[in-house]
């Protein structure tokens, strides 16, 4: 029976050999959105960090949401931050549904939290350290207890957190994959989150419309693959 370290070690060796592959970015509101699976990310995120330093720095990836892009779209500082990142994920099934109308019919969501677990998953046994920043006071410890306990061999040294360690419920997987997660998370804290979805949600479809009518453009600051 194959060991998890053996496991994670085939899964490193995938990661590796796909190193020349890169995934396409589709703009969307003037973020280049990766078009992508969440095993694909995962892979170039074990890839870098078992790869030497490269010259022109640390490599990270952004996890984002409607929420991040409307953020984008009228802070430019911002929007250079994402697109300066070697991967941006689409977290959100908006972002996906964008993505697909635009070509990139293999675009999945890549969710925050599942993208964290697949790389514990994938690293446990392996050479590589994991630190945990964020969250309430007591939280990043509780959930390096409960990964190393969900995955022997990891190496430890936000909302995710909250998720990961059981003091924020997540919505059923059927309500994530229809794009109403936004609305799972409204009734569980609707007085921290009714401003965010009331404005985000209709502006970025307004934004949408408008880019994929051709009557406004945005512009990408960076170009980074």
């Amino acid at each position: 029976m194959p060991t998890l370290a053996g496991a994670a070690e085939q899964s490193l060796d995938r990661a590796v050999g796909n190193e020349s592959a890169r995934p396409s970015r589709v703009d969307i509101l003037g973020v280049g959105v990766s078009a992508l699976s969440l095993q694909e990310a995962a892979e170039d995120v074990v890839r870098w960090a078992t790869a030497p330093r490269p010259k022109a720095g640390p490599h990270y990836v952004c996890a984002t949401s409607v929420h991040g892009l409307v953020e984008a779209a009228h802070d430019p500082s911002f929007r250079q931050v994402l697109n300066g990142a070697a991967r941006v994920t689409p977290d959100g099934m908006p972002l996906v549904w964008f993505g697909r109308l635009l070509g990139a019919r293999g675009m999945t969501r890549v969710y925050g939290p599942d993208l964290m677990k697949e790389i514990c998953r994938v690293t446990a046994g392996l050479p590589v350290g994991h630190f945990f920043y964020g969250g309430a006071p007591g939280v990043p410890e509780e959930l390096a207890r409960r990964l190393s306990a969900e995955f022997p061999g990891l190496d430890v040294a936000g909302a995710a957190f909250d998720f990961h360690t059981g003091r924020v419920p997540q919505a059923p997987r059927w309500m994530q994959g229809s794009g109403l997660e936004w609305l799972f998370r409204l009734i569980q804290e609707p007085r921290r989150l009714w401003r965010r979805y009331g404005y985000n949600i209709p502006v970025f479809l307004w934004l949408a419309l408008l880019q994929l009518a051709g009557l406004k453009t945005f512009t990408n600051l960076t170009e980074t693959e």
